[in-house]
């Protein structure tokens, strides 16, 4: 049994999957399985791919199941004590997976990510983990910004981890449930990363553990699909996740907020985004349902949440990274 699975979640990645496929079978940490699980790519991906070795297997799905189920249907197909979820556009560096094992035997928290640096211009990152604002709004801290060489530091806290390159403990993961299928795509990895605080564990980004990354390989960043599910995920993870003696005082500056973004959407004649917080309100009960759950499983302190939380609205212009020194657990 091998230490850690790596699951990669394929739709029309011909051009990406076998660059990512290579860059994994020459990790310097070689106790890995790696699953593909293509999600009925319409660009001949499946065929494009050439297993590298005997740890590599790969499935095909006859429907897209979207990124938060296939993950789920890898992580149960595999036994390991780590999960890895990599994006196909992502191409780690040859210590990513040490770096990552290295921090988790070092360190008790629940999920790792990773250092994403910008594949178009290795100049700038592409990621630093990902902040949450306390109005409901979330975003890849450090997006853009110019790689500083004293940056990033070795090992932070973040809100949350980017789930295009990251690890996770096999056991908190199937505590609660892996992914919300419910998602599709986009916001899944940020909603996980709450329940895993949400139950009193810490989330770390691994500073030396670098990806180069394309991003939005499978759909087009500003496209009607990304605005879709970016628009009504977000109304989810905030009202599915956030403990109720925050969310009472913050309902209005979440109602606001989501105003304040239907109204920008509509300027910019985003009809999709505007179909998505539409689809947010329409799902609402099996959101409800779903937050009993994560509330009655909370471990973590008000005060341990919010000091992981972007407050200062100048962050939320600025949407830099969030990151604290590492400390004890959450719990």
């Amino acid at each position: 049994m091998p230490r850690v699975s790596i699951l990669i979640v394929t739709y029309n990645n011909a051009s990406q999957i076998q660059r990512c496929l290579t860059a994994v079978a020459a990790q310097d940490f070689s106790d890995f399985d790696v699953v593909v699980i293509d999600n009925a790519s319409t660009d001949g991906t499946p065929d494009r791919i050439t297993l590298p070795d005997s740890r590599f297997s790969l499935v095909r799905n006859a429907d897209n199941t979207g990124f938060a189920a296939a993950n789920n249907q890898a992580a149960a197909a595999t036994r390991s004590e780590f999960i890895a979820t990599l994006n196909p556009d992502a191409y780690p560096a040859r210590d990513w997976l040490w770096c990552l094992i290295d921090a988790a035997d070092a360190h008790p928290a629940a999920a790792f990510g990773s250092t994403q640096i910008s594949d178009a211009d290795p100049a700038r990152y592409d990621g630093l983990g990902d902040t949450f604002w306390i109005g409901g709004l979330y975003w890849r801290g450090g997006y853009g910004r110019r790689v500083q060489p004293e940056s990033p530091p070795a090992l932070s806290e973040v809100f949350a981890a980017c789930a295009a390159a990251a690890l996770y403990r096999r056991a908190d993961f199937e505590a609660l449930g892996g992914f919300d299928e419910g998602f599709f795509c986009y916001g899944e990895d940020v909603d996980l990363s709450f329940r895993l605080r949400m139950a009193g564990w810490q989330v770390l980004q691994v500073g030396a553990a670098e990806v180069r990354h394309e991003g939005y390989a499978s759909s087009a960043r500003h496209s009607d699909f990304a605005a879709y599910h970016g628009s009504r995920n977000r109304v989810w993870v905030w009202l599915k996740n956030m403990p109720a003696v925050l969310m009472v005082p913050l309902l209005p500056l979440f109602i606001l907020t989501q105003t304040a973004m239907a109204l920008r959407d509509l300027a910019m004649l985003r009809p999709a985004a505007l179909r998505g917080l539409v689809a947010a309100i329409g799902g609402l009960g099996p959101v409800w349902r779903q937050r009993r759950i994560v509330q009655k499983q909370r471990r973590a302190r008000i005060g341990d949440l919010l000091r992981i939380m972007a407050v200062s609205p100048h962050r939320l212009l600025t949407r830099d990274a969030l990151t604290r020194p590492v400390g004890q657990r959450d719990s």
